[in-house]
């Protein structure tokens, strides 16, 4: 406010004076830091008409766009950064331009454009300490898009412009969930951990642990992906604590801890009652029980789950309960779990293996023509299944007596 007055009455009292049009270009910022965008408008304008030297001009047009785009004017104040784009890319703030282009052509939507702006300034001013967010913006874009190996590409070159700054931690992580959403594993695994290296105290770093841990799962790294989710689970991620403790869980039963599986799945289940994997979480108490021959158990477990869900984690249940039945020589009643499991789902691979574990349990019980429709259902609904040579061999016999 005083820098306003001030200009005001230099170009009130003194109007012939050398000075009055710089004054009203300082009074044009100080306006536009009140977001006075009318009163910029006019002094920019008075400005302009003193004809000052070009740089001067495209200082005072850069002012007038940051004004229209402060008015949501994002149509005009793209006309104006442009302008001063075609007017002279070697202009000092022509970074901030295409910078302040793109972000209006954000706010168009008009996202093609954004790209361009953000690449341009990225290409043409590289030197700029916006280029590293112009990358980011521009690989994020790519993202967005499901272009993951090529977002990639361009998050690596930012998050090297970037260095040991928070946009650098963000660029590495997003490097890391690029090959990650890519199914590239030991590439996502290599960015997490130099995430983690390079950024150790950074906002992000627990997450960059929990989805180190993640990769490793999903190669199948046991052991090491439990390491990493015990820390996840330490720390109290507030996002990832349920998660990591589950898939230890699951980590555990896939190296055959029986008593550790069981006891993390029962963690999940007690600390986090409404966690969105519950009911999988519960078929992994059950799956943990059977494989201790604790079936009255775990038929209790997998039934649970069918009530709490009816995705492919009830079908898997189903089965299950049939076969803990079958284990324990109760043909009869685990030939209705299996055909319950067949029919009540609709999910190819359980009912497949249920027509077929049935069949089974009617060729125990003596119950040859059960037996044949089961199989014979296996092989006309499911041709492609692995089981139905097995089946077609178990058809051929019974139809042979």
């Amino acid at each position: 406010p005083n820098a306003v007055e001030a200009m005001t009455t230099l170009a009130t009292k003194y109007p012939q004076s050398d000075l009055v049009p710089k004054g009203l270009y300082a009074r044009a910022v100080a306006r536009y830091q009140l977001n006075d965008h009318a009163g910029v408008a006019v002094d920019v304008a008075a400005f302009l008409q003193s004809q000052p030297p070009k740089t001067d001009v495209l200082d005072a047009q850069y002012l007038l766009g940051l004004s229209l785009a402060g008015q949501q004017k994002y149509e005009e104040a793209a006309k104006t950064y442009s302008a001063i784009l075609a007017s002279d890319p070697k202009y000092a703030g022509a970074d901030k331009a295409a910078y302040e282009l793109g972000w209006v052509y954000v706010e168009l939507g008009r996202k093609p454009e954004a790209d361009a702006a953000f690449n341009r300034l990225a290409k043409d001013y590289p030197e700029s300490p916006l280029a590293a967010e112009s990358l980011f913006r521009v690989a994020e874009s790519q993202y967005d898009a499901g272009q993951f190996l090529e977002a990639a590409k361009i998050y690596t070159a930012a998050q090297q412009k970037a260095g040991a700054t928070d946009l650098g931690e963000k660029a590495s992580h997003k490097l890391g969930w690029s090959y990650l959403k890519a199914e590239k594993l030991p590439e996502a695994s290599a960015a997490f951990a130099h995430q983690m290296q390079t950024y150790p105290q950074g906002t992000l770093a627990g997450d960059a642990v929990f989805l180190l841990g993640e990769c490793e799962y999903k190669q199948k790294a046991w052991k090491s992906a439990s390491e990493r989710y015990a820390a996840v689970i330490a720390a109290k991620h507030p996002t990832y604590q349920a998660l990591a403790l589950y898939r230890s869980g699951e980590c555990a039963a896939a190296l055959e801890q029986w008593a550790e599986s069981l006891k993390l799945h029962q963690q999940v289940l007690a600390q986090f009652p409404d966690f969105e994997l519950k009911a999988e979480a519960r078929y992994g108490v059950g799956w943990a029980l059977q494989q201790q021959n604790k079936l009255p158990e775990a038929i209790a477990q997998y039934e649970k789950v069918t009530e709490e869900t009816d995705t492919e984690t009830a079908a898997k249940a189903r089965f299950m309960i049939g076969e803990c039945y079958f284990a324990q020589k109760d043909h009869k009643t685990a030939s209705k779990q299996f055909l319950k499991a067949a029919f009540a789902y609709g999910h190819k691979e359980w009912s497949a293996m249920s027509f077929f574990e049935a069949a089974r349990c009617f060729e125990v019980l003596a119950d040859v023509a059960q037996a044949k429709n089961c199989y014979q259902q296996m092989i006309e609904k499911y041709p492609e299944h692995a089981k139905v040579p097995d089946a077609r061999k178990r058809l051929a016999a019974l139809e042979a007596k």
